[in-house]
């Protein structure tokens, strides 16, 4: 058990062991993503030609924050364009997870990794040292 001497030193430790977590909460939070995005290519379509840049999406800021407060974004990156049809990559985005527009692919991959969240979150506390009680 450790011994602290100030206020101060017990606000880095609990610092350092939350950035410790956010860390792991990113870097899991953004392989679920990936590995889901990656379930939804299934089949083969026949209407468009496929560009992989669904699969390409996913993205984490990883550790962010200052003072008392640290965080991590996991989301997909609709920032970029199709070169050839109509939709904008959220359409797109939308269309995938939702089973719609005709393209060929398994849906729910962003359902499926929110509700994967919680106990990424409540494993990545465990491991850097906070417990639920």
């Amino acid at each position: 058990m450790a011994t602290y001497t100030s206020i101060s030193a017990v606000k880095a430790a609990i610092r350092k062991k939350a950035q410790q977590a956010i860390g792991e909460i990113s870097q899991k939070g953004y392989e679920t993503a990936q590995n889901n995005i990656d379930g939804f290519y299934t089949g083969t379509p026949v209407y468009y030609k496929r560009t992989g840049k669904l699969g390409d999406s996913p993205r984490t800021n990883g550790v962010q924050g200052k003072g008392s407060h640290i965080s991590t974004e996991i989301y997909l990156d609709d920032n970029y364009s199709y070169e050839t049809g109509t939709w904008t990559a959220e359409q797109v985005m939308e269309a995938a997870e939702n089973g719609y527009g005709n393209l060929v692919g398994t849906g729910g991959f962003w359902r499926k990794t929110v509700d994967e969240m919680p106990d990424i979150i409540d494993d990545a506390m465990r491991n850097a040292g906070f417990e639920r009680k």
